[in-house]
């Protein structure tokens, strides 16, 4: 089994990163103290790492320019589990500019590269790098797609995931998202194996229906989408009957070349397991990607479901309210010792162009009225760059509308 170090991008991916890690630890047994209890599960060093014969610890990097974001991590029981040194910060706040984040950031983001190396096992072998983090924010989107990008260049073999978390237009109050996203998501797709879309219109809906809440804050929608990443992650981590590692993973989920983004939905929220599959998956109150499932043709698609729960890939390439292609093989079918007993289905499909175009349309209308340019001027990004950005999305909506009526 291959390791993978999971790198905590901002203030969202350390929110996000926190509770995944939680969901980690209370599957594997680890305590606060970092002992394995009576019975826990090994991961064997997928995500973990011995640091004693009963203590483990993650293999993580936290990185955000903000230092007070870094003490509220800190100040969460488990954050004693992470490596001192891992933790990457200063330089201050990129104030939700994209290119603060990208260009003036290069000793963070170097800095953030060698704690990640030295996560890395010395011994050799395969490694792989799973990134939390927000699109639309500064460091998050800016320094991440920096990281990423030097990742890729430092370990051109390696296997990057990226958890990225898409901001609610409906919601958000930060004018420039539409510019951080567009920019983010043209350097990810260029380096990234895949990305997994995460976005908060999608997640606020589930939290809604799971909590019956009308205003749902952040720790709830970093709490369903740590159930769901803990669900998607588990066979990398966990003892099972169909072993698989990242990389095949990603390759079934990016049938094409460049199609990097995966989406995800999770069979229920709740503790009670029934109903149609199908239905449920299809359901837009059990979705973390923000486009609607009835008009989307799945390009691949991978379930994971728990030890005992009946599932036949077979029935579902045939199930036509999936909407497979029909050169389609029969789904990769992932079984494993996760805690939660929900199926779920991470797959690449077109409906992602209904977001990603009014993404795109909310970027040009900024962009042709030249608006809060002189931001990202000030910080060495030219307009032309910002238009090859724009222009490498676009591309990405065409190849997703080629493929489904292929």
């Amino acid at each position: 089994m291959r390791h993978h170090v999971l790198i905590h991008i901002g203030g969202c991916g350390l929110g996000l990163g926190l509770r995944l890690w939680k969901e980690v630890f209370a599957e594997h047994g680890v305590g606060a103290d970092g002992q394995l209890r009576a019975g826990a599960l090994s991961d064997e060093g997928a995500f973990l790492k011995r640091v004693a014969s009963s203590r483990v610890a993650p293999r993580a990097v936290v990185v955000d320019g903000d230092p007070s974001s870094i003490d509220l991590f800190k100040d969460d029981p488990v954050s004693g589990l992470f490596r001192a040194d891992n933790f990457v910060f200063g330089g201050g706040a990129c104030g939700n500019n994209w290119a603060m984040g990208y260009n003036d950031r290069v000793a963070m983001r170097d800095a953030a590269v060698a704690r990640v190396t030295s996560e890395i096992n010395p011994a050799g072998g395969s490694h792989n790098f799973i990134i939390t983090h927000a699109l639309g924010g500064g460091t998050g989107g800016g320094l991440g797609a920096a990281i990423v990008e030097k990742l890729r260049l430092v370990y051109p073999s390696s296997t990057i995931v990226c958890f990225s978390v898409l901001s609610s237009p409906s919601q958000d109050d930060v004018v420039v998202r539409p510019y951080n996203e567009v920019l983010a998501l043209a350097k990810l797709i260029a380096n990234a194996n895949a990305v997994v879309l995460l976005d908060n219109e999608s997640l606020g809906l589930a939290a809604r229906a799971r909590f019956g809440e009308n205003a749902v804050h952040h720790a709830r929608l970093n709490e369903l989408a740590a159930q769901a990443l803990a669900l998607l992650t588990s066979p990398l981590r966990l003892p099972e009957t169909r072993a698989v590692e990242l990389r095949e993973l990603t390759r079934t989920l990016t049938p094409f070349r460049g199609l990097a983004l995966v989406s995800l939905a999770i069979e229920s929220w709740t503790d009670t397991v029934g109903g149609d599959l199908v239905d449920a998956l299809r359901s837009r109150v059990n979705r973390v990607s923000g486009h609607g499932a009835d008009t989307s043709a799945l390009l691949s698609a991978a379930f994971i479901a728990p030890r005992g729960r009946p599932i036949s890939p077979t029935s579902l390439r045939a199930d036509a309210r999936l909407g497979f292609r029909g050169w389609f093989p029969d789904p990769l079918v992932l079984r494993t010792r996760s805690r939660a007993r929900a199926i779920a289905m991470a797959s690449s499909e077109s409906g992602v162009v209904g977001p990603l175009s009014a993404l795109c349309s909310r970027f040009d209308s900024m962009l042709k009225r030249k608006a809060f340019l002189h931001w990202y001027h000030g910080h060495g990004l030219t307009t032309s760059q910002m238009q090859q950005a724009r222009k490498a999305v676009g591309e990405l909506i065409a190849a997703y509308q080629t493929a489904a009526n292929s």
